[in-house]
């Protein structure tokens, strides 16, 4: 694909882009702010939290449908899987399988989105069950 040159190198390189960014940007603007923002239970740390994990909410949907619109062969949409199909079998099927993973992360990204509110609006349950624990 990068030989091909043109929309496929571009592709290419938001591709490496979203992967050499993607580990480190998570470590610290979710994991270690909720960490910060639930230790010390401040609402600025929670909706520093809520609004880039409502960017990744809406990276992931993207992701996993990966429209024609702007550069959509560095996403493994289902789109995308269904245009590549016709031209080479192999690729469209990994597009595919990359397209469901990324509907499953989706998925998994909504279900945390509801225990971390669900915790940040006095539900607290976990704490509780380690209190009475001790």
């Amino acid at each position: 694909m990068i030989a091909c040159g043109g929309d496929h190198l571009s592709s290419f390189l938001w591709a490496a882009l979203y992967l050499v960014g993607g580990a480190p940007g998570a470590l610290f603007l979710w994991f270690k702010g909720l960490y910060r923002a639930s230790i010390s239970d401040g609402a600025f740390g929670y909706a520093f939290f809520f609004a880039f994990f409502l960017a990744h909410l809406i990276f992931a949907g993207w992701s996993a449908v990966a429209p024609p619109v702007l550069n959509s062969w560095s996403h493994t949409g289902f789109w995308a899987a269904k245009d590549i199909m016709p031209q080479n079998h192999g690729v469209g099927t990994i597009y595919y399988i990359g397209s469901g993973l990324w509907a499953l992360e989706w998925l998994w990204s909504m279900y945390t989105l509801k225990a971390v509110y669900s915790g940040f609006r006095g539900k607290k349950q976990g704490r509780a069950v380690n209190d009475t624990a001790v």
